[in-house]
């Protein structure tokens, strides 16, 4: 009768290749500083906003101050991750983000007095850097990437749909008065948010209703498909949220390599 094996003489299942990282072990003793700087820089902006001054330049000089000395703490932090870790680390979807939150106010010193409010409002964008910190946020961003090929498809096709509602439904109202629909930029506008659901439009025309019903129901059926691609991609990462050993970043290594053998199976397809 046959035996099973002993263990040792299986053979044996290949360990993972090591894969490079963009941490730096010991800056992780400095995440509660990080995050703190993060608040602090987005509640200073708000309350700065709440007081009126048009920028940072003509406000009160604390604000401006405090600003500085953290935009020159993410700064350095930017710096020495950079050094240690390498160009990888630049390319990286962290080392994008945290570019994101310093780039503002290095932008500031270069442009005119009037975009210093905008340039200003881009600090919100430091909120981004928790994606560092949040597992949760990781694997989320894991779940889009994954479906970024079926997105990309479906959101050409909404692209399609929605500009043919733009010029058919243009063409048919632009000479009723009082139409909604009398500018390209507003039929644009218009025809998008009604294709989310996040308004409701009526052409006045006839024929401006035919073209609304034959644009609007297959936009409708895109949406739907849209939903059932990310609930379909989110439900690939429930395994990853369970699992207290899974590596978010590991993972999008790995979904990165699956990617590309996706690219190269389509460039052998329009060959």
């Amino acid at each position: 009768m046959p035996t099973e094996a002993p263990a040792s003489d299986k053979e044996a299942i290949p360990a993972p290749p090591a894969l490079p990282t963009v941490h730096v072990a010991f800056l992780k003793r400095l995440d509660p500083l990080f995050k703190l700087l993060i608040w602090t820089s987005v509640a200073l902006y708000l309350i700065e906003l709440q007081t009126g001054s048009a920028n940072s330049r003509v406000g009160h000089p604390a604000f401006l101050w405090i600003e500085r000395v953290i935009a020159s703490i993410f700064t350095l932090e930017y710096l020495v991750r950079w050094y240690l870790v390498g160009s990888r680390y630049a390319r990286s979807p962290l080392g994008l983000i945290d570019l994101a939150s310093i780039l503002p106010f290095w932008i500031g010193f270069f442009v005119p007095g009037s975009w210093l409010g905008v340039v200003r409002a881009l600090r919100v964008l430091r909120l981004l850097k928790y994606f560092r910190y949040s597992r949760s946020m990781q694997l989320v961003a894991l779940a889009f990437y994954r479906a970024k090929y079926q997105l990309r498809s479906l959101a050409f096709a909404m692209f399609i749909v929605i500009l043919l509602g733009t010029v058919t439904l243009h063409e048919c109202e632009k000479g009723v008065p009082g139409s909604k629909f009398a500018s390209l930029y507003d039929a644009f506008v218009k025809v998008a948010l009604t294709t989310m659901n996040c308004a409701a439009v009526e052409p006045q025309t006839n024929a401006g209703k035919a073209a609304a019903m034959l644009v609007f129901l297959p936009a409708m059926a895109i949406f739907a498909g849209l939903i059932g691609v990310l609930a379909s991609a989110f439900a690939s990462v429930l395994d990853e949220f369970a699992d207290p050993t899974s590596d978010p970043m590991t993972l999008f290594r790995q979904a990165k390599r699956e990617n590309r053998r996706i690219e190269e199976l389509e460039e052998r397809y329009r060959k």
